[in-house]
């Protein structure tokens, strides 16, 4: 069986299916630290290697009675794109493209989410635990993460090893860490009606980024009007 992809899910799941799915998912966790990451990941909707570079000091309960406010949480994928040129100062190309060489670039993002939300409190027990201020609230690898989240649910056919737990990301077993990012995208749309703004100033993309398109997969339901805008 080969690995799971992004395309297999937006077929599968299609955008945000509500809390009750949710649940579902979080039910078939089998240890804390699935539980922990699954959480993690979706309240935040960070990256892997974002997730575990939040430290206490980062989250702040108190400002907002109402929200939770995550502040200067620090951005793996910003890069600064510069063409290449040659010896003469030339630009170069391959044939019509530009070609570019990419500097990674210092970033980082400030948002919030309601304390009311589903699964907040969860967060912000896993952050009342921390002591140090500088003490890392989700201590794990990329691996670690990537490794929880896809066997989430996983059932192994007998004789199989775990070493080859990867191809065996049967439906309804397991999720990639990276497709949290694109459900808690769908739900901040769905279930606040997030415009492109909002989701680039949560996700920390930039103000031309084409990444709210590439992430909002809308449900069948999502077509529905707002009965106040039901014809009468």
């Amino acid at each position: 069986m080969n690995h799971r992809s992004v395309e297999t899910f937006r077929l599968d799941v299609g955008g945000w299916n509500g809390w009750k799915w949710f649940e579902g998912i979080y039910s078939k966790c089998e240890n804390v630290e699935q539980k922990m990451i699954l959480v993690g990941l979706l309240k935040t909707g960070s990256r892997s290697n974002e997730l575990n570079k939040l430290t206490r000091d980062m989250v702040d309960l108190d400002t907002y009675n109402n929200a939770i406010l995550i502040k200067n949480q620090p951005l793996e994928k910003q890069k600064k794109a510069i063409q290449l040129v040659d010896n003469n100062g030339n630009y170069m190309y391959d044939d019509n493209r530009r070609l570019y060489r990419f500097e990674h670039v210092d970033g980082w993002r400030t948002y919030l989410f309601p304390k009311k939300e589903r699964y907040s409190h969860l967060f912000t027990r896993l952050v009342e635990l921390c002591d140090d201020p500088k003490e890392l609230v989700f201590p794990f690898s990329y691996s670690q993460i990537y490794y929880r989240i896809c066997t989430i649910g996983m059932e192994l056919p007998e004789g199989v090893p775990k070493k080859d737990w990867a191809y065996h990301l049967d439906k309804g077993c397991g999720l990639f860490p990276h497709e949290l990012r694109s459900i808690r995208a769908c739900q901040l749309l769905r279930d606040y009606r997030y415009n492109n703004q909002q989701l680039r100033k949560f996700f920390g993309w930039a103000e031309d980024s084409p990444m709210p398109d590439h992430y909002m997969e809308l449900t069948p339901d999502d077509l529905i009007p707002s009965p106040e805008l039901m014809p009468k």
